[in-house]
């Protein structure tokens, strides 16, 4: 996939803009998702739900799926795999296949319960913070792909 670099440096742009005025958030996960060909985006506080001050920005994920998925977030195999793989790092980024295969992917409750019903199959993501700072709540950004798209690469 080649990456239009005006989109890029927009999308740069409004990563800083959204810095200063967090209500833009919505609009550079919506920004970031089009730039990668994700028809869904999630930026999200990972080890913290709402209730503990943590946040959810998105693209494309309908209320039933946020539900769900806010119900079995300690279940994402995906978080698990990285932070067993000492992944869980800032900065780092991963392709959802390397971390959790498809076939075994397929086999999770999470799968059956938050994916497959909204069609998502494939993931990529990136921590930007981690655990280690104790002035940031632990974040990751994540796209999904559908299973009748391209797998991330």
């Amino acid at each position: 996939m080649q990456v239009d670099l005006e989109r890029y440096d927009e999308l740069i742009q409004g990563i800083y803009d959204a810095a200063l005025r967090p209500e833009r958030w919505t609009g550079v996960v919506h920004q970031a998702a089009s730039l990668l060909e994700s028809p869904r985006s999630m930026l999200f506080t990972y080890a913290h739900s709402s209730a503990q001050g943590g946040f959810t920005f998105v693209r494309n994920m309908p209320q039933s799926l946020l539900e769900t998925y806010a119900r079995k977030m300690r279940d994402d195999p995906f978080v698990s795999a990285a932070a067993r793989n000492g992944l869980m790092k800032a900065g780092q980024s991963v392709v959802g296949r390397d971390l959790v295969p498809p076939e075994k992917l397929h086999k999770t409750d999470f799968y059956r319960d938050v994916w497959m019903p909204h069609g998502i199959e494939h993931m990529c993501g990136g921590v930007i913070f981690d655990s280690e700072d104790n002035h940031t709540l632990p974040t990751a950004l994540s796209f999904m792909r559908d299973s009748s798209d391209e797998p991330f690469n």
